[in-house]
């Protein structure tokens, strides 16, 4: 009987992230954590006990995928316990990295043990909780019974370890006694995982709860067997891209074709080899003077690619004379075995997906960017040989309709009968280990030699193993210390936290204030190239004229040279002319002289005139004094006075 509920999953949710090594003790519940985040759809999860946050960050990318509201909360100190060890400041470092690089817009890590947590989430606020700490019973019924009024009522609690049974591990006795108290389900495979639901709400018969907590044992069978194949299928496809990567190590290369008349051809190229998995800057040196669009065969396999950005800068002065961000390059034109994906999720780089040999990726056409220099080609990509970032992307999206569920369900049927072949391998593979096994038990007298050897051995081991624990409860000691002073140190860490987000704002407006900055430094540089071509100009016409004026001096001085002999014959007749000109002039002096002679004669007879005029003047003066004498003599007569002018003038 196949499962036709309309919250069938698609069954291509492929995780992005696994603990350290490859497939851990969650990965086998990874596609159930995906199809619960879908059906919930919650506002709040959190998640006690993190470590390589392999379930954390699947919860995540699930929330990501599905545009879930929801608000995620790691709670863990990061500094380990006794039943996954104790670890250094690199787990927590490297999962903090993780989850600001890829959720940290609604991923939050809380550093702190999970009593002191409580204090920090409302009564009925979870929607679902994940419980994974510290193993033992008294721990797990502690963190339950502590964070349950935290639960809404009908909310999801979901329990790791419910079918492990060595060593101290109590969370199955703590699951048995759960089994009466509310709705649980449980799946027995990758170690158990038990989801309780919180009484309060009624149970709703539809999706993936109503299968979980319905009254249909045969449903509730086919959903385990399901999800048993997901995680069979998911180690499968995992070993196959372990052995993909291998294969494809240090085995690809990025090729630059430059444009030429008869089309892009093998001998105007440049290729590089590429690292995979990782970021890298490319360099290429081209020579300038390229005419038409440039090429970029990005890889020369199968794979996806994530491109940051390209930039030409000239080779001998390092300029930018022209870059495109990750998404520019999606919008360039592509030919031959590759197709563009969009956006990375961090908004950074375009992802492309290669099909084949020949991914074609044109630039536009760069004439603007001809240079005096060679030029270098930056690229700055990332290359993925394992395609689990391309199926979520390509996979339909489901809609939740029965409609979907029954078109999708012959594919499913064709999935499910890929993994009954690779399980009928599997199974042949067991058979060997069997044969293998009979093998052993011939060889058993000796095996049993053997042991009585190494039981000897591990006496010795135990009593040196005392001697650690000892050692090791002081650590624990030392450790429950530094958690004190840690806990303050996070307290002051979590206050800063607002202030490094204002930090961020700022830094992304700087950035664009920068990138602003190159732009107009790149404008002025353009506007310089073009001055400095026009100063040349101007020099190389000044250099012409100075050539035309030498000539012109060449040729004065030769007609100069030329007219010298005939000028000193014409300057000696006109000295013969001056010299006759000057014997008239003395001639003429002469006569001056003779003329100056009367002339002194005649200024002596005016002299003699100018004493008679003085004589006169003196007595004119003495005529208007004697007129000054009659003036105030009023009672003579005017006659008399007259007549006395009159014998004076005749006097004289």
């Amino acid at each position: 009987m196949l499962i036709t509920s309309p919250y069938v999953p698609s069954g291509t949710f492929h995780p992005k992230r696994y603990r350290p090594g490859g497939i851990g003790n969650w990965s086998g519940h990874l596609s159930f954590a995906n199809d619960l985040i879908r059906a919930v759809r919650p506002q709040l999860f959190v998640e006690l006990g993190t470590h390589y946050g392999e379930s954390y960050f699947g919860f995540c990318q699930a929330v990501s995928e599905h545009d879930v509201p929801c608000v995620c909360y790691a709670v863990d100190t990061w500094l380990g316990e006794a039943h996954a060890g104790f670890y250094g400041e690199e787990v927590y470092t490297e999962v903090d990295s993780y989850n600001r690089v890829n959720y940290d817009k609604f991923s939050y890590l809380l550093r702190t043990t999970f009593d002191a947590a409580l204090a920090q989430f409302a009564p009925d606020s979870i929607d679902i909780l994940h419980i994974d700490g510290l193993h033992t019973y008294e721990a797990v019924a502690h963190d339950f019974y502590g964070w349950l009024p935290k639960v809404k009522p009908g909310g999801i609690v979901l329990f790791h370890d419910i079918k492990t049974r060595h060593q101290d591990f109590g969370v199955w006795k703590l699951w048995e006694e759960l089994k009466s108290q509310g709705a649980t389900f449980e799946f027995e495979h990758s170690w158990g995982l038990g989801v309780f639901r919180k009484p309060g709400i009624a149970p709703t018969g539809a999706g993936l709860l109503g299968i979980l907590f319905g009254d249909s044992d045969e449903m509730k069978t086919h959903l385990r067997r399901f999800y048993v194949l997901c995680a069979t299928e998911l180690e499968c496809r995992h070993k196959a891209n372990e052995r993909l990567r291998e294969d494809r190590a240090n085995a690809a290369r990025l090729q630059v074709f430059l444009p030429s008349e008869a089309g892009y051809r093998e001998e105007d190229s440049h290729s590089v080899e590429l690292t995979m998995g990782q970021w890298q800057q490319i360099d290429l040196e081209l020579s300038s003077g390229f005419a038409g669009p440039l090429r970029i065969d990005l890889i020369d396999c199968p794979a996806v690619i994530e491109v940051a950005s390209l930039t030409f800068r000239a080779l001998i002065n390092g300029d930018i004379l022209w870059t495109a961000t990750g998404r520019d390059l999606c919008s360039f034109p592509l030919k031959g075995t590759i197709v563009c994906l969009g956006m990375t999720e961090s908004g950074n780089a375009c992802r492309f997906f290669s099909f084949g040999g020949d991914p074609q990726l044109f630039l536009p056409d760069l004439g603007s960017v001809q240079s005096d220099q060679p030029l270098r080609l930056q690229v700055w990509l990332r290359v993925l040989p394992e395609f689990s970032a391309l199926v979520p992307l390509l996979s339909a999206d489901a809609n939740g309709s029965e409609q979907a569920v029954e078109e999708s369900e012959p594919q499913a049927l064709e999935d499910v009968a890929a993994l009954k072949a690779e399980l009928e391998r599997v199974t042949a593979e067991r058979d060997l280990l069997l044969a293998g096994r009979n093998q052993m038990d011939l060889d058993a007298p000796d095996m049993a030699r053997d042991y009585v050897q190494m039981k000897s051995e591990r006496d010795s081991f135990a009593a040196e193993h005392e001697e650690l624990l000892a050692e090791h409860n002081k650590v624990r000691t030392q450790v429950f210390l530094f958690k004190t002073e840690a806990k303050q140190a996070r307290k002051e860490l979590e206050s800063t936290r607002s202030e490094l987000m204002q930090v961020r704002v700022s830094y992304d407006a700087c950035r664009t204030q920068r990138t602003e900055l190159e732009n107009v430094m790149l404008n002025l540089r353009n506007d310089l190239a073009e001055r400095v071509s026009s100063i040349e100009r101007l020099q190389a016409l000044v250099a012409e004229k100075d050539l035309a004026v030498e000539r012109i001096n060449s040729s004065v001085r030769a007609d100069h040279e030329a007219t010298i002999p005939n000028l000193e014959h014409v300057i000696a007749d006109k000295d013969a002319v001056l010299a006759e000109k000057n014997a008239a002039l003395a001639e003429k002096d002469a006569a001056l002289t003779a003329k100056d002679a009367a002339l002194a004669e005649k200024d002596a007879a005016l002299a003699e005139k100018d004493a008679a005029l003085v004589e006169k003047d003196a007595a004119v003066q003495r005529l208007e004094a004697a007129v000054q004498e009659l003036a105030t003599c009023r009672s003579m007569r005017i006659t008399a006075p007259m007549r006395a002018i009159g014998r004076l003038f005749k006097s004289e």
